[in-house]
């Protein structure tokens, strides 16, 4: 999760790379609770290529993935990258702000300060 917030903020050309890399192991070994993350960032790059639909597919796969494997710890990166990415083309962002305070509140709360930073500054704009 570290690769991919330092890849979204700072390395932005590494972005796909990392994705990719992080899906093709999912592909290859199996899903785990950190697959999640690999699919909300999946989401979140399909907005680039304007595939919606897809993007928004992949992203509620994503939201089912850390529900069941209650993985709470990838939360705010899951709504910063679905619900800040797709989320805003498909739906109103008011009815996104409550989703983004919570990520605030659980990426503060599970030391991921940058993702919390992330979900506070989509809570804010």
């Amino acid at each position: 999760r570290k690769m991919i917030s330092y890849t979204l903020f700072l390395k932005q050309q590494y972005f796909p790379v990392i994705v990719t890399k992080m899906i093709q192991l999912t592909l290859r070994h199996g899903i785990c609770k950190e697959s999640c993350v690999g699919l909300a960032s999946l989401s979140f790059l399909l907005c680039e290529f304007e595939d919606f639909k897809a993007s928004n597919h992949i992203g509620r796969l994503a939201t089912l993935l850390l529900e069941r494997f209650k993985s709470e710890e990838y939360l705010p990166h899951i709504y910063a990258l679905y619900i800040g990415g797709v989320g805003c083309w498909l739906t109103h962002t008011v009815l996104n702000l409550e989703r983004f305070l919570c990520g605030y509140k659980v990426g503060m709360q599970t030391g991921g300060v940058d993702i919390a930073m992330l979900n506070a500054h989509l809570y804010l704009i």
